[in-house]
């Protein structure tokens, strides 16, 4: 494979739409844990309060996540192109 044809790939994957969708993603699920938890403030089940933040932390780690994948594909994309 050319160097060229490897600075393509690398750039197709920097600009690969799940890497810029990743964060999005969290806010939305952030955005809908949120709301699920003002509907259980009332809840007596510790096991749905439990399970809400665990999701909520999941949350923050998938934008987290996201995150450093947009890092990683700025750099990726600054190597192929050469700038």
């Amino acid at each position: 494979m050319s160097a060229g044809a490897v600075r393509a790939l690398v750039g197709s994957i920097a600009d690969s739409a799940p890497i810029a969708r990743a964060a999005t993603v969290a806010d939305e699920i952030r955005a809908n844990v949120s709301s699920l938890d003002n509907l259980l403030q009332t809840s007596t089940s510790q096991d749905a309060r439990t399970a809400v933040a665990e999701l909520a932390l999941a949350a923050d780690l998938v934008r987290e996540a996201g995150v450093a994948l947009d890092t990683a594909a700025q750099l990726c994309r600054a190597w192929a192109t050469g700038s």
